[in-house]
């Protein structure tokens, strides 16, 4: 009971809360913790980021390579200005025309970039840039599903194992009570004898009760993450021991910094490419009173055409603090991953004292259960032949159920001890 208490509290720290879930997996099958790493990564709700960030990037580099499409406009306006221009002579017989205080222009105007400076390259490159750190930033938030699944697989691998042995301890009350009986019938021993192996019997059942309410539990719970119903009857397939320890991290953020760290280096050449002059081609055309003869009232068409330079200066003004900002960023980006790597290095170390203590408790559980075993089998004996009571007797079986769930208990955290580790360590 008390091994029980002490898993159901382990992988609530794990798990949190999660809403429980009715399953059904097709009985007889088997689930690896593989499986379930890549259902949960499926069912996950981030996995669907990967698509809406592609499309994203792809809509965001289609605006950006038609930049360099012919830009058109229309252009229109209405003035009242307070003095035009006049001819300041006189022509006997000639009338020169004196120009209207409202004027009017439409127009419409084709541009085509020549020289942009390579702003439209950079936006490009930094869209691609920024598409492969957002999606490397899924796969983080992904991956990270397995610091979940772990404590609930093999949490009912450990809950299977109790089970197994909660069957051999009410085999042992059973056959002890079955003798206890046929002594009481022969007078031998007493009927309180009986009682008290029944009780603890029943306490047996009770146990394995709860250990089936647990283990369903936590199906539930992995059944969400995995987003499939599982049947009880599913078998849960226990992984193998990892050959050997890695110590090299492979972690998923450290693609993620490497990623976030050459966006700011984008960043900066487009910094660079801003504030460079841009030279293009441009067509006018439209109507004008006055159009492009200044001296005529009329309302007449033009059109005008040639090269256009266009040089914003005022770019410089922010260009220093610009790069101090991506600088800052930098800086705090490589703060972020020193505190990742010493973090990671911190539990990695417990993770693999962990390893090396399940290690050292399974070699001394065996000799543990074969001196209990002994002395049960001696206790058995001696309750038989009503030299000992079934209280004395009861201490000996529990004694050795308790060594053999230890056992049970130590094999499968030490197995998990490795797959969390090799979870913390990454995998290559």
């Amino acid at each position: 009971m008390r091994l029980n208490l002490y898993l159901t509290l382990m992988l609530l720290a794990f798990v949190g809360r999660p809403a429980l879930a009715a399953g059904g997996l097709p009985g007889g099958d088997s689930l690896t913790l593989q499986q379930c790493y890549a259902l949960a990564r499926q069912h996950a709700p981030q996995a669907k980021q990967r698509t809406l960030l592609q499309q994203s990037a792809d809509y965001t580099l289609e605006n950006a390579a038609r930049g360099y499409l012919p830009q058109v406009g229309i252009y229109g306006q209405a003035t009242y200005q307070s003095e035009v221009t006049q001819v300041p002579i006189s022509v006997p017989g000639q009338e020169i025309p004196v120009l209207s205080k409202d004027q009017y222009k439409l127009y419409g105007e084709v541009q085509q970039t020549l020289y942009d400076g390579g702003v439209i390259h950079q936006q490009r490159a930094l869209t691609k840039t920024q598409r492969q750190a957002d999606q490397q930033n899924v796969e983080v938030t992904l991956y990270a599903l397995e610091e979940r699944i772990n404590p609930l697989f093999f949490g009912v691998l450990i809950i299977d194992r109790q089970r197994a042995q909660n069957a051999i301890l009410q085999q042992d009350i059973q056959a002890a009570l079955e003798k206890i009986e046929a002594a009481v019938r022969l007078g031998t021993a007493l009927r309180s004898q009986a009682d008290i192996l029944r009780s603890e019997l029943l306490q047996a059942a009770q146990q394995a009760v709860e250990l089936q309410s647990t283990r369903e539990s936590y199906i539930a719970m992995l059944a969400l993450f995995i987003g499939q119903p599982i049947a009880p009857g599913v078998v849960f397939a226990e992984p193998p021991v990892p050959t050997a320890v890695a110590t090299d991290l492979y972690r998923p953020e450290l693609q993620q910094f490497k990623l976030q760290t050459a966006v700011f280096d984008v960043q900066e050449k487009s910094l660079a490419v801003r504030n460079r002059p841009r030279v293009s081609l441009f067509f006018q055309g439209g109507l004008g009173r006055p159009a492009l003869n200044m001296l005529s009232n009329d309302v007449r068409g033009y059109y005008i055409g040639g090269l256009r330079l266009q040089w914003q200066l005022s770019g410089w003004y922010t260009a220093r603090n610009d790069a101090a900002l991506i600088g800052i960023a930098r800086q705090q980006l490589t703060v972020q991953e020193e505190t990742f790597l010493l973090q990671t290095r911190v539990t990695q170390a417990r993770q693999l004292a962990d390893v090396q203590k399940y290690t050292a408790l399974l070699e001394t559980d065996d000799a543990i259960i074969a001196l209990r075993a002994s002395v049960k089998q001696t206790a058995a004996a001696q309750l038989a032949n009503g030299v000992l009571d079934a209280h004395d007797y009861l201490r000996e079986v529990h004694a050795e159920d308790q060594a053999r769930q230890a056992r049970n208990l130590h094999a499968l955290q030490g197995l998990m001890a490795h797959y969390v580790l090799q979870t913390t360590t990454g995998r290559p």
